[in-house]
């Protein structure tokens, strides 16, 4: 920001008087804090749950940000979208987020009686001049006070489905509410439960359709955002007949397993029955509905272990078992029903389909496997049902090992837990970890500045390094001084305290760790500016005495400055000025999104990495073949957040704008959620792969996807055609997926759907959206074996589009 003002501007419509800001913005995502106009606690109505205002954007229309104060001094930012001309904005409180480092971020809501200014800012995502009008913004309750009222029921049937009629009343008179909008859902165990993350409401009636799983008494919490109020609903769930629990795997109740992984299904049954369970039907499909999988099973095969099975495709999928009362002698069976890999060229289906299969099996093509789906008559005797859900990962292709590939996880936090629980939930995060096939883990360690090296707790620093060498996943640690709010009650200079630290720790570990990450933490533990220790040229001390500490031990770890805000670049520029690049190995930022609601466009990530790219150019870290990362980014779901759905759909994209501008490393922050209930915490607490209780999200199963089709790719270009932006990348030659190009696709608008055409070059072809649903495509010139052009529908799901070309595999 190079200036601003603030000025009288246009009145508004109904005649209110409005404020102009104008300012010249520097950079992607610059703003300005705007005008600070005072909340007297008087002027705060009753119930307040949204802010309103009137904006008019001036000469090209920058965003609005809204600013909001409370009594700790907290700022909360929400963004609001402006079209041309005066538009009246209501922002739900519930849509203001703290920033994402700030130290009290376990705030999750803000508390209108507490709110103490609101600020108007301009935003957008481009470098020049900027003007809006706005009239001053005002608290109001927009939303009435309402509870959830349902018909009253206290017990429901285990694996059968339920539906339960809701409305929104006034919690004073009990009459309707026309509420509409949507209302959080959730259990504290969602494995005991298949049950939508939210419904949607409309003129004060909705509906809430679930499949209970397991048994015994069951509380169904919802929440209401507007009002932020939780509702508790306790509900019996009743065995009335034959249950059914179903394993893929005997070995363990897994919901993941890896693709082309035979295993051995099992069964077991409980409960009153009138006729003997003799049989199993089970069904898979990939989150667009393909089968994937239909076998036949006899109950007898299933209790010895002795049936085999296994998924041909990755993602996410759906199971369905049916028990049946038939003998499996009366079912079609398959001659060898696993899946046969054929390749991927259509020519190959054709000649293995001319084989004899009875009555009853059909066959279809899916990645590459020629797949046999023994059929359900529709005479079968069903005695029991469930369904769950399921995740395939492939295999981790074998240069992920090496340091080039870009996949990595930061760990959740365990300062607070005991030396013993620590370590026991680090190493079962990074069994996940290793299960969907990523080799990079960053892991935090402070050092309060306190006490000196010698007192540090060093037997839990070598327990969690172990811990990850143990499972062959390579380390990047994270060194930060949380530097007490007294330093006077420490005699040792905080710059001579750190040295000392990093350099016991480099002689401890040699070359354990790969990537020491600096860490710029300020007094109150914020990591919102590099100045732990004063000023950005004492940070650059630290980082000069972190590598000569290092260097003293071993050449090979790496050192990397962090910055916090990947659209920081004059911080990057003052950083690496008078050419410190040659001190760092890596430069870092962070890409949180500042409109968590949004995707990585409405956030500009592709043109900040691609501004941030050419500011290290400017700075001679490219030349000197340095490297950039992004250390952390993630996007939360529940309120305030987005769906587990968009989660997956925002990783992709995050993933691919990184790795196109040449980022060496992208680390998801993080891999666990840390609150039960997703309203209960921060946003910062529900960005993970996974929920609290180690449930996958579908961006577990997108993660693991996209670990296996990016690894070793150079970017080539970003195309647009219509509606659908198109990444191609170049696979490197030492990738197992070379030769070939992969490109990535989707329309920025949700529910937009388009056609793409694209050259082909002579052989395969694959198609799989980010949950590894497979797509199929049109051929509109040339032929499988010369070089073509090709019809492929896309949508707001990222699509992966593999040219796999002709050569070694």
């Amino acid at each position: 920001m190079t200036q601003s003002q603030v000025t009288t501007g246009e009145k508004s419509p109904g005649g209110e008087p409005s404020i102009r800001l104008s300012a010249n913005l520097s950079g992607p995502n610059a703003q300005w804090a705007g005008v600070v106009l005072p909340v007297s606690a008087p002027s705060i109505p009753a119930g307040a749950d949204s802010i309103i205002l009137q904006a008019r954007p001036i000469d090209g229309g920058p965003s609005l940000d809204v600013g909001i104060t409370d009594a700790d001094g907290d700022t909360w930012v929400a963004n609001a979208p402006l079209q041309p001309g005066w538009n009246t904005v209501s922002i739900p409180l519930v849509n203001f987020a703290l920033p994402w480092d700030s130290p009290r971020r376990d705030k999750p809501f803000i508390t209108p009686g507490r709110i103490t200014s609101l600020s108007p800012r301009i935003r957008r995502g481009a470098i020049g001049d900027a003007s809006l009008d706005v009239v001053a913004p005002r608290l109001a309750d927009v939303v009435p006070d309402f509870t959830i009222k349902w018909a009253p029921i206290t017990t429901c049937a285990l694996q059968r489905k339920t539906i339960i009629d809701l409305e929104t009343v006034a919690t004073t008179s009990g009459l309707t509410v026309p509420y509409n909008g949507d209302i959080f859902v959730d259990v504290l165990d969602r494995a005991t439960i298949n049950l939508p993350e939210r419904v949607t409401f409309a003129a004060g009636r909705g509906r809430l359709e679930f499949f209970p799983r397991a048994p015994g008494p069951l509380t169904i919490f919802f929440f209401d955002p507007a009002n932020q109020r939780e509702q508790p609903l306790n509900i019996d769930v009743e065995q009335r007949g034959l249950r059914v629990e179903f394993l893929f795997d005997h070995k363990g109740p897994s919901p993941v397993y890896l693709v082309n992984d035979l295993a051995h299904p099992s069964i077991k049954l409980e409960g009153e029955i009138t006729s003997a369970p003799l049989s199993c039907h089970v069904e898979v499909r990939d989150h667009n509905k393909r089968l994937v999988l239909s076998r036949n099973f006899s109950v007898a095969e299933l209790s010895a272990f002795t049936g085999k099975t296994a998924f041909s495709t990755p993602g996410e999928l759906t199971a369905e078992v049916r028990v049946l009362a038939d003998p499996i002698a009366d079912l079609p069976r398959a001659p060898d029903p696993l899946p046969e890999p054929v390749g991927f060229t259509p020519s190959a289906l054709t000649t293995t389909t001319a084989t004899f299969l009875p009555d009853g099996v059909t066959t279809a093509f899916v990645a590459g496997s020629l797949l046999k789906f023994e059929q359900l008559p529709t005479t079968a005797t069903v005695l029991a049902y469930d369904t769950f859900t399921v995740w395939a990962v492939p295999v981790s292709p074998r240069e992920n090992i090496l340091y080039g590939a870009p996949f990595g996880i930061a760990a959740g936090p365990t300062a607070g837990l005991s030396a013993g629980d620590a370590l026991g939930v680090i190493n079962k995060r990074n069994y996940w970890h290793r299960r969907i096939g990523s080799f990079w883990g960053r892991e935090l360690f402070s050092f309060d500045g306190l006490t000196t090296t010698g007192e540090y707790d060093w037997a839990r620093f070598e327990d969690i390094v172990s811990a990850y060498r143990n499972v062959k996943i390579r380390l990047s640690a994270q060194l930060a001084m949380t530097a007490p709010a007294d330093r006077q009650s420490s005699p040792y200079p905080a710059s001579e305290l750190f040295r000392a630290w990093v350099s016991e720790i480099a002689r401890r570990m040699d070359t354990r760790i790969t990537t020491y990450e600096i860490l710029p933490v300020a007094a109150d533990g914020s990591t919102s500016a590099p100045r732990p220790f004063g000023s950005l040229e004492a940070y650059r001390q630290i980082l000069r005495d972190a590598q000569e500490a290092v260097r003293q031990s071993s050449p090979i770890p790496r050192i990397a400055a962090s910055l916090p805000e990947i659209s920081d670049l004059p911080c990057a520029t003052a950083l690496l000025a008078g050419d410190f690049s040659e001190v760092l190995d890596i430069v870092g930022a962070r890409a949180w999104p500042r409109r968590p609601s949004e995707n990585p466009a409405a956030n500009n990530l592709d043109y900040m990495c691609k501004n941030f790219l050419e500011t290290l150019r400017t700075q001679n870290m490219i030349r000197r073949g340095k490297e950039w990362w992004i250390t952390e980014t993630g996007w939360p779901t529940g309120p305030g957040g987005i769906s587990e759905l968009d989660q997956a759909n925002y990783l992709v994209r995050a993933y691919t704008a990184g790795i196109f501008h040449g980022a060496t490393k992208v680390f998801w922050n993080t891999l666990q959620d840390d609150s039960r209930l997703p309203w209960r915490g921060p946003l910062a607490s529900r960005t993970g792969l996974m929920d609290s209780n180690f449930r996958p999200k579908p961006s577990l199963g997108a993660y693991a996807f996209l670990d296996f089709m990016m690894t070793h790719l150079d970017g080539r270009e970003i195309t647009r055609q219509g509606p659908a932006t198109i990444y191609s990348f170049e696979i490197r030659q030492h990738s197992t997926k070379w030769p070939g190009t992969l490109h990535l696709a989707w329309t920025e608008k949700r529910g937009e759907e388009t056609t793409v055409t694209l050259p082909m070059t002579a052989g395969a072809v694959l198609a799989q959206d980010f949950l590894g649903g497979q797509h199929d495509f049109e051929t509109v010139s040339g032929d499988p074996g010369t070089t073509r052009t090709c019809l492929f529908g896309v949508s707001y799901e990222p699509l992966y589009i593999w040219d796999m070309g002709l050569g070694p595999r």
